[in-house]
């Protein structure tokens, strides 16, 4: 045990003295869900950030709205591709296969009345990018949580 941890403290040390030594990352980020949610993030911004760059326009105008129901049904084509690719690589494993398929079709479920629900509570003049922006934050999370659990 004490010949490990000396190993890893060697490691660490060369690494360091190699200009590649970093802050720990917080117990968070080197979980699935901190991956996740990172990954995740990186793209949502993306998105976000196409809309809301150069003459597509500022967050509540309608150039906005049809730019983040574009990068929704975009998300939402990765998503399928994604799901597609993990159900077709569990093919040698019917029982993991059909249990994927049935969370999904739950989270299809789920999703659909989030963001029914996300555009209900929206002012009315801005409803649609509600259920839009919706659907693009719920597509990339997924498929970031498949591409985790099952790869790309």
């Amino acid at each position: 045990m004490a010949q490990t941890i000396a190993l890893i403290g060697l490691v660490v040390l060369l690494t360091c003295a190699q200009g590649v030594c970093q802050e720990p990352a917080e117990s968070y980020d080197v979980t699935s869900r901190g991956v996740i949610a990172s990954a995740a993030e990186q793209t949502y911004q993306h998105a976000i950030d196409s809309c809301s760059a150069g003459d597509v326009g500022k967050v509540g105008t309608a150039a906005f709205a049809v730019c983040v129901r574009s990068q929704a049904r975009a998300q939402l084509q990765t998503l399928e591709r994604v799901y597609t690719g993990a159900v077709d690589d569990l093919k040698s494993k019917p029982k993991l296969a059909m249990q994927l398929r049935n969370a999904h079709r739950a989270w299809l479920q789920f999703r659909d009345a989030n963001c029914a629900f996300a555009k209900a509570i929206a002012p009315p003049e801005v409803s649609e990018e509600y259920f839009s922006d919706c659907l693009l934050r719920s597509a990339v999370d997924r498929a970031a949580e498949l591409r985790s659990l099952i790869g790309d």
